[in-house]
């Protein structure tokens, strides 16, 4: 999946931290299916989004930002390395189920958006 990113989804750009959150999941993992559907879908958004806001409802799945308490007390956990060099802190996730994980993006610009974190689900404030 990591090699192909570039090919089977275009419009997503990938931090290298990915890399080994994807090496980790075997060919038969139960969220493999999940994560490709999330990737697809996040993909032919951006590729839709061409100009205007960022628009979260028309995602086609229910993506959802953290508290602002979670991201005051969890900054540097929501805060990743992208491939352009700026660290950039994600609020935007999905969740993959059953288990307690999430796949957290952020809008760069029209017609792209950043995939930071694939994995377990990141500490937040609970209420």
């Amino acid at each position: 999946l990591w090699s192909r990113r570039s090919t089977l989804f275009p419009a997503l750009v990938f931090c290298s931290r990915i890399e080994s959150q994807l090496d980790a999941l075997d060919r038969g993992h139960p969220l493999l299916t999940q994560i490709v559907d999330r990737l697809q879908r996040l993909d032919e958004y951006a590729t839709r989004w061409q100009a205007g806001p960022f628009d979260r409802q028309a995602l086609g799945i229910k993506v959802t930002p953290e508290s602002e308490p979670t991201l005051s007390q969890y900054r540097s956990e929501h805060t990743f390395l992208c491939p352009d060099g700026e660290h950039r802190m994600f609020s935007l996730h999905a969740r993959l189920t059953p288990d307690a994980w999430r796949l957290f993006s952020h809008p760069l610009q029209p017609g792209q958006l950043v995939i930071g974190h694939i994995g377990e689900k990141l500490p937040n404030v609970s209420y």
